[in-house]
């Protein structure tokens, strides 16, 4: 169920039947129509420079130390629970720690690289296939034949998988498997060294099997788990669910990947695709694969302020690292920062107001707000109050530190009145709504004042053939911000 709702994320895929249900209750309603139209839709198909991520990868450094004439290999967070050998190789430095992963290509590490499909391809970058496994260590030490793709599309590895990162299973044996591939290992984590991948990825038989649904013949794998594996496979009466499309390969035909691929590793990790590397953009899905979604030039025409190529280059990546990929997403992130920043002109609150002193400035939000100095609004969405802070902060831990079993509920809503507003608005909505008309009363979840929601009302316009000039439109305020008032007066503006 969790992959489903992942894919209807990352798809937009609505039936547009159950809007007074559950996200839950309509993933159960509509499972085998989303999934049959999933695989057999190639823009839910992997391509070259998918993201993969491996049950077993660790995003902590992992450390080797030769003290005491033994040989130490563990995570840096949990020193520990590390294994030892009862030996150091000659000439080793005593006592010195030497770090693997810490700081890896995200370009490389954590990246598949296709090279199998032959004339299988879009917008120039090759689809994946289930025999896109090799790693880059088996290529590089000839355990396995290069593979020279003759599509002329150029590759940008010469192996399927480099590595996941750090593996989180230390074995005492797996030290000299790093030694050996020392300077890699550094590079790229321990997992170029480690990494053992089967033959194949596997697609599930039925794509119905992800949620246990599957209406098959035989029932007796399918209660055993053997549902991907195994002569016993059970046989899917209904095609739809699992004709995944196939690309021809040097091996014959070979089916595409898709989210619900695996490759197993025999170490015990489970590799899985993150996201598939296709990027929705406009309003006919069009798929495109550059990941350029900002230019300076489009953030200029928005009147944006201190426009660098480092902020550019940094927005993008956070574009792309939050999947804010489709025209309707990005649209609401903007809107939402324009509107909270004065079109990037100030990033802290309050912050463009010339104060005498900083003592001023913190006595200011200390004697005037209820969430004071240190928890005022900042970055491009205002983060604020102390709740909030903590929830980022547990967030970016448990980035870093996976393994930690933490996790940060916000505190219960003690705003006086807080309920009773949200019933008076929906009674007020209600009573808008019997008047008729032109009327539309919104949905609960969206009947708040955001700027997200003007977005939204303009791509539905825009759909039914209206639009207006944007360069002409000015935003009509009930309260206009403090920043928006600044940044008119800065660029002479008149009110």
């Amino acid at each position: 169920m969790e992959q489903a709702k992942k894919i209807e994320d990352e798809t937009l895929w609505d039936c547009h039947e159950h809007d007074d249900l559950s996200d839950k209750q309509h993933i159960e309603e509509c499972l085998s129509e989303m999934l049959a139209e999933y695989i057999g839709d190639e823009r839910n198909y992997v391509v070259d420079g998918a993201e993969i991520e491996c049950t077993e990868m660790c995003i902590i450094s992992h450390c080797i130390k030769y003290e005491n004439g033994k040989t130490k290999l563990y995570n840096v967070l949990n020193a520990p629970k590390g294994i030892e050998r009862d030996y150091v190789p000659p000439g080793k430095e005593e006592g010195k720690a030497f770090y693997f992963g810490s700081d890896t290509d995200t370009d490389k590490v954590r990246r598949l690289f296709t090279l199998h499909a032959k004339g299988a391809s879009d917008n120039g970058i090759r689809f994946g296939t289930v025999v896109d496994r090799k790693c880059l260590r088996d290529v590089r030490e000839g355990v396995v034949d290069p593979v020279t793709p003759d599509d002329g599309i150029p590759a940008a590895c010469e192996a399927n998988i480099i590595s996941c990162g750090n593996c989180r299973i230390m074995r005492v044996s797996d030290i000299a498997e790093i030694e050996k591939r020392w300077d890699e290992s550094m590079e790229y984590g321990t997992c170029y060294s480690l990494i053992k991948p089967v033959a194949e990825w596997l697609n599930p038989l039925c794509a119905e099997s992800v949620a246990g649904n599957c209406d098959a013949e035989n029932n007796l794998a399918l209660n055993m788990g053997l549902i991907e594996v195994g002569p016993t496979k059970p046989s899917c009466v209904i095609t739809e669910h699992h004709k995944v499309l196939e690309f021809d390969t040097q091996y014959g035909k070979k089916e595409g990947l898709t989210m619900l691929s695996t490759l197993l590793c025999t170490r015990g990790g489970v590799i899985t695709i993150k996201v598939h590397g296709q990027i929705y953009l406009d309003a006919n899905m069009m798929l495109v694969t550059n990941e350029l979604f900002i230019t300076i030039d489009q953030l200029l025409l928005l009147g944006w302020n201190n426009i660098t190529q480092e902020s550019v280059d940094e927005l993008n990546r956070v574009l792309v690292k939050y999947e804010i990929n489709s025209v309707e997403r990005i649209r609401h992130f903007l809107a939402q920062c324009m509107k909270e920043t004065g079109r990037g002109a100030c990033l802290r609150e309050r912050e463009y107001i010339k104060w005498s002193s900083q003592a001023e400035y913190e006595d200011f939000f200390n004697k005037n707000t209820a969430y004071g100095y240190k928890y005022r609004g900042a970055g491009y969405l205002q983060l604020t109050w102390d709740y909030a802070y903590l929830a980022f902060a547990t967030y970016m831990i448990k980035q870093e530190c996976s393994d930690l079993s933490i996790e940060w509920r916000s505190p219960k809503n003690t705003g006086t009145g807080f309920q009773e507003r949200y019933d008076a608005a929906v009674q007020k909505a209600e009573e808008i709504q019997a008047v008729g008309g032109n009327i539309i009363m919104a949905m609960p979840h969206m009947a708040m004042p955001r700027a997200a929601n003007v977005a939204m009302l303009g791509w539905d316009l825009l759909q039914n053939g209206k639009a207006d000039d944007v360069m002409s439109l000015e935003p009509l305020y009930i309260r206009r911000s403090e920043a928006e008032v600044l940044w008119e007066k800065r660029n002479g503006v008149k009110e």
